[in-house]
């Protein structure tokens, strides 16, 4: 199975497996799709009120020559679990959600031996469902996330502890509101078209809230 983040999110993905999974069952659907896409349409004309800066993707330069260390080289694909006994540790440097999300990113700068001057940002999915006045209805199917970022430079990303990180990160989540969303989805319309070279970006997308344990066929729940 493949989906298009055009047309849904990861939780509306799992909403359609699970419904799917009911009714090969014989079940009646617990959560009826809502299919109404005017409710997340873009404003006509555009009315992009917030003033997004920071928190749109943007142009960087390439003080760091970032990509000639990837041309001719192998890429390695790696994969690295962070257990509950890591995670109480990143816990404790910093103490508030996205630490892990800091954590990578500041890891990554270091990693790729940034100029201390380079601007780097990190781009996240967060989602919107809870953050409109009425909040979207449940069973609602589309891709019901926006993407907010954190702007800074390589070189205080390192010098300063991970919860300067964590920080930034939180910032960037908490500037999501009503007013974030509507003028995100007008900017978007405007943006679509744009090529924005993402030269020293960072972009994360978390499973975590996922529910992948739902899909039932009829031989169990996955585990």
């Amino acid at each position: 199975m493949s989906i298009n983040h055009c047309m849904v999110d990861g939780i509306s993905a799992m909403e359609f497996i699970k419904s799917w999974a009911e009714t090969a069952r014989g079940m009646p659907l617990i959560t009826k799709p809502v299919l109404d896409r005017s409710i997340l349409r873009s404003r006509q004309p555009p009315k992009i009120d917030f003033p997004f800066g920071q928190y749109a993707p943007v142009v960087t330069s390439n003080l760091s020559n970032i990509s000639n260390p990837f041309q001719g080289e192998q890429i390695l694909k790696k994969c690295f679990l962070f257990d509950s006994n890591k995670f109480v540790i990143l816990k404790n440097m910093a103490m508030k959600d996205g630490t892990l999300t800091a954590f990578v990113w500041r890891a990554r700068s270091k990693a790729l031996q940034m100029n201390p001057d380079q601007t780097t940002q990190l781009l996240f999915m967060v989602d919107v469902r809870s953050k409109l006045n009425p909040p979207l209805p449940k069973g609602y199917f589309s891709n019901e996330i926006v993407i907010s970022t954190c702007l800074g430079r390589s070189g205080e990303l390192i010098k300063n502890p991970l919860s300067f990180a964590v920080e930034e990160v939180q910032n960037g989540i908490k500037m999501v509101n009503e007013e974030f969303v509507r003028s995100w989805i007008d900017c978007f319309e405007e943006m679509r078209a744009k090529d924005v070279p993402l030269l020293s970006h960072f972009i994360v997308s978390s499973w975590i809230r996922l529910p992948t344990e739902c899909a039932d066929f009829g031989w169990g729940e996955l585990t």
